[in-house]
């Protein structure tokens, strides 16, 4: 097969040959801009036509000639890479399609990350250090060379594993006993996950901003007791801001479509809190902020989403060492894309050693 940079320039430049987007979403609106196309392929429709444009069902119907963008980014990125060597045609990926077009594209969740790294190697350098094992080491790596070379072969090593998110075995939760911060809760599965690892908790409080998402929540969550709802989104004051709706990834933006109400979580929650976690579309910084007291009082274990902004990997570590430093670092990645990396906070021991951390990294 041709060389990437080679598909990419034939891609951009030739009129005389198919082009088509595998995926239909935000990236291939974006190719858009700059390539005309022949049409789509998606597998998981049983639409004929798109934005125009004839939509195919099966690689199969594609003309041998044809080149085939893969905009698949966010979740089985590599999956669909792999699907496409098998088919054998040319195809390229979104991220050698940024690297080599010379459009100005972009992945929003990367948004600061070369500048970042660039600036503050030395502080990624601290924070790999700080990784507890050598899995999250690796994990750390990869995504680093990721970003960096936009080379998805870095996802080769990751599966799809969402229904393990933010419950791992050295988190050491007790059937018995927690209690449960579930911010950012969308639909209910975290909280529903966490009820079968610990069945026998005390509490939990499920943050969801989204009215509509939040009744939703209390209709799937109806049989599970104990259960405070609050519907804001927790961030560092108490405020009205605007608030985007974009499925699972809706978030806080100026431009959103309606207004939430948003405050801390000191405020909201005085009792026992033994486990948080947080996704929150790149808010994770101001509620980790608002949660001081929560944290300083509770040393809970943490699970925080780190794949919104560009430099999640050192402001997040940042955050919780503001607050408190005996912490190990957890790093797990659940998808062949850019979405759903987390790093984990899990208290040390009594009879562990604080780490020492360097005081750059709390002043970067």
């Amino acid at each position: 097969m041709a060389d990437k940079a080679n598909i990419v320039h034939t891609f951009v430049t030739k009129t005389d040959i198919p082009k088509y987007i595998l995926g239909r979403n935000k990236y291939s609106t974006e190719v858009r801009k700059y390539v005309d196309i022949t049409g789509y392929v998606d597998e998981k429709t049983s639409e004929h036509i798109y934005e125009g444009l004839p939509v195919l069902h099966s690689l199969f119907e594609i003309p041998s000639n044809a080149i085939v963008l893969s905009c698949v980014v966010e979740g089985a990125a590599w999956a669909v890479e792999e699907k496409l060597s098998a088919w054998g045609g040319l195809h390229i990926d979104y991220f050698s399609f940024i690297k080599y077009s010379g459009f100005p594209l972009s992945i929003e969740y990367w948004h600061g990350f070369k500048e970042s790294y660039s600036l503050n190697e030395s502080m990624y350098d601290e924070i790999r250090s700080l990784l507890k094992d050598e899995l999250s080491k690796q994990t750390f790596d990869r995504l680093i060379k990721f970003k960096l070379d936009y080379d998805i072969s870095q996802m080769s090593d990751f599966k799809m594993n969402l229904n393990e998110q933010y419950f791992e075995p050295f988190l050491d939760l007790n059937p018995s006993g927690e209690s449960f911060c579930d911010v950012g809760g969308y639909d209910g599965a975290t909280t529903q996950n966490f009820t079968k690892h610990c069945p026998r908790y005390d509490k939990i409080y499920y943050w969801e901003p989204d009215p509509d998402f939040m009744e939703k929540s209390k209709a799937t969550l109806s049989d599970i007791p104990n259960v405070v709802y609050i519907t804001k989104g927790a961030s560092d004051k108490n405020e009205t801001l605007r608030f985007k709706i974009d499925g699972n990834a809706s978030r806080i933006a100026e431009d959103g479509e309606v207004s939430i109400e948003v405050g801390k979580i000191d405020d909201v929650i005085k009792d026992r809190i033994s486990f948080i976690k947080m996704d929150i579309e790149g808010n994770e910084i101001a509620a980790i902020s608002g949660a001081r007291q929560t944290i300083l009082q509770n040393h809970p274990k943490m699970a925080i989403c780190a794949y919104h902004k560009g430099d999640d990997f050192v402001t997040i570590p940042q955050a919780i060492f503001h607050i408190r430093e005996d912490y190990d670092i957890y790093m797990r990645h659940y998808t062949q894309g850019i979405c759903e990396t987390v790093m984990f906070f899990v208290p040390k021991s009594k009879i562990s050693p604080v780490a020492k951390i360097n005081p750059q990294l709390l002043n970067i």
